[in-house]
């Protein structure tokens, strides 16, 4: 099944702005995946993070999604000293 990524990406937009949204059902249904699947999905979201941080750094964001930013650099900004500080962070 080929998938569109930004059908997705908007998806999942769509299913976080619900107000019945269950985060925890979310999760659930993530661990029920294949353990190889979990692990893309985490570097799914490490990527994520990374792009986040670029906007950081160039200042693409604002009070909407700032925490959202500052927290994605400083878990990176941890996850790399735990590593000795090669950016692999995502091929764990």
């Amino acid at each position: 099944m080929r998938t569109d990524s930004k059908a997705v990406a908007e998806a999942v937009g769509d299913l976080v702005n619900n107000m019945c949204f269950d985060s925890e059902e979310f999760v659930e249904a993530i661990m029920s995946q294949h353990r190889t699947l979990q692990q893309s999905t985490f570097r799914l979201f490490i990527d994520t993070m990374k792009r986040w941080e670029k906007m950081g750094e160039i200042g693409l964001y604002d009070a909407r999604n700032e925490q959202t930013v500052m927290q994605s650099k400083i878990l990176l900004n941890a996850m790399r000293e735990s590593q000795n500080g090669v950016d692999n962070v995502g091929m764990i």
